[in-house]
């Protein structure tokens, strides 16, 4: 390997913390903040919902549902379901996020719309 080159192995931007350690944290643990679900709760997801799939886990406890869409709690979930499922992580899968992702003000989207309605008249003439 060459220097500059990123082996999974060597580099992971997807997760701040060693892999692994999510799934030994606490139950009274805050694994999303933006939605405050705990470990105990995604577990308890997980044994009672049958919930062995990120976006399955997210429709029952709302995990990845706020303001970041799961980018700061994203893979935590996915350890900590992966673990309790006894499944490997690969088989969880990933957060999908929700227009918008990044929140509007009606504002803005109003704007947009009144300014490409006055293109296309234009366009017109």
């Amino acid at each position: 390997m060459q220097d500059g080159d990123a082996s999974p192995e060597r580099v992971n931007v997807q997760t701040p913390a060693p892999s692994g350690q999510a799934a030994r944290l606490s139950d009274d643990t805050i694994v999303c903040r933006c939605e405050s679900v705990s470990v105990g709760e995604l577990r308890q997801v997980v044994q009672q919902a049958g919930a062995r799939e990120s976006n399955r886990a997210k429709a029952f406890s709302r995990v990845g549902m706020g303001r970041c869409q799961g980018r700061y709690c994203g893979h935590a979930a996915a350890e900590i379901i992966a673990h309790a499922a006894n499944v490997p992580i690969e088989k969880v899968g990933r957060l999908r996020a929700q227009a918008p992702v990044k929140p509007l003000h009606i504002a803005t989207v109003q704007n947009a719309d009144e300014a490409r309605s006055s293109a296309s008249v234009e366009g017109d003439r």
